[in-house]
C-alpha cells in the first residue's frame, strides 16, 4: 500500500479518533521544532504533513491573529478532522502533497514528523524551498534510528510471533526512519539548496498517553501501519496480537502507565534565496 493509501485508508480513522494521544506523545518534539522558528509573531507559516492539525492550531497561537497558518496533508480524513478541532480566521487547511503542492511563499515551513515519507527527499526539499521567501526558515522533527525508539519497535517486534516478519521500508525508502541519519538529512537539504542546516538530537522518556499495557496495545495496534496492515490481512489474529503486544509492554509499565524512550532530530535550515 502506498503512502496515500496508508493515511487515507488504513489508519485514517484511528489517527483522527486518537489525535490527542498522538499529540501528547509527540508534543516535546513539535514544541522544540516550533521553538527553532521563534520569533513567530505575525508570521505566515505552512505546516507540512499536518495530520489531524494539532500542530497547526498550536502554530496559530504562536503567530497570533496577525499571522496565518496553513496545514497541508495528503489525507482527506486528517484534514476533515483538523478542521473540526477549532475555528480561526488565520488558520486554514488544504489537502495536498507537500512535495509538489504549489502555494504562495511564506515566512517559514514547519513539520512534526511529516517529511520522512518523500519518495525523493532531495527533489521534495528543492520544491519546498520555493514555498519560502528569501531569508525564510524551515524547521522539522524526524525520528532517529529504530533502536532509539522502542515505543515503535517493541510492538512491531512483538507482532512477529503472531503476524510473521513485517515488510519494513529498506534504507532510503520512504518511512518513519528514512531521515534517521544526520548525514542523510544534511544531504537532502543541501541538495535542495538549503543553508545553515542545524541538526540537534532530542530524547525523551515519558508515559505513552494511552494508559496501561493493554490500553497502549489496543491503541498502538490501530495507529501503527505495520500492525494495522497485518490485522487487516488477518483480522482473526487480533486477540493474539493484543496479547503479544500487551506482554511486551508489561516490562515498561509503571503505576498503570507505559513509559518508553523516544528520540528524534530537530532540524532547522534557511533559504538564503
Amino acid at each position: 500500500m502506498d503512502e496515500g493509501g496508508i493515511w487515507n485508508d488504513l489508519v485514517s480513522d484511528p489517527w483522527v479518533r486518537h489525535a490527542d494521544v498522538i499529540d501528547g506523545h509527540s508534543a516535546p518534539f513539535g514544541a522544540a521544532a516550533m521553538d527553532a522558528l521563534e520569533p513567530m509573531s505575525d508570521a505566515a507559516v505552512i505546516d507540512l504533513g499536518c495530520g489531524v492539525g494539532g500542530t497547526t492550531w498550536q502554530l496559530g497561537e504562536r503567530v497570533g491573529p496577525g499571522g496565518r497558518v496553513l496545514g497541508v496533508d495528503l489525507s482527506s480524513p486528517f484534514i476533515e478532522g483538523a478542521r473540526a478541532r477549532g475555528t480561526a480566521e488565520h488558520v486554514s487547511f488544504v489537502v495536498g502533497d507537500a512535495a509538489t503542492i504549489e502555494l504562495d511563499p511564506v515566512d517559514a515551513l514547519f513539520s512534526r514528523f511529516g517529511v520522512m515519507f518523500f519518495s525523493d527527499p532531495s527533489a521534495a526539499f528543492t520544491h519546498l524551498r520555493t514555498l519560502v521567501r528569501a531569508g525564510g526558515s524551515l524547521a522539522f522533527s524526524c525520528w532517529q534510528d529504530p533502536l532509539a525508539n522502542p515505543w515503535m519497535t517493541v510492538p512491531v517486534m512483538a507482532s512477529v510471533s503472531v503476524l510473521g516478519p513485517p515488510r519494513l521500508p529498506s534504507p532510503g525508502e520512504p518511512g518513519p526512519f528514512s531521515l534517521a541519519e544526520p548525514d542523510a538529512i544534511r544531504m537532502a537539504l543541501g541538495d535542495g539548496g538549503w543553508s545553515d542546516v542545524d541538526v540537534t538530537g532530542l530524547s525523551v522518556e515519558q508515559p505513552f498517553p494511552a494508559g496501561d499495557a493493554r490500553g497502549c496495545a489496543e491503541v498502538m495496534s490501530r495507529l501503527n501501519p505495520v500492525l494495522a496492515g497485518g490485522i487487516r490481512n488477518a483480522p482473526e489474529r487480533l486477540p493474539e496480537l493484543l496479547d503479544a503486544v500487551t506482554d511486551a509492554l508489561r516490562g515498561y509499565e509503571r503505576d498503570g502507565a507505559v513509559t518508553l524512550p523516544a528520540a528524534a532530530w530537530i532540524v532547522r535550515a534557511t533559504n538564503e534565496g
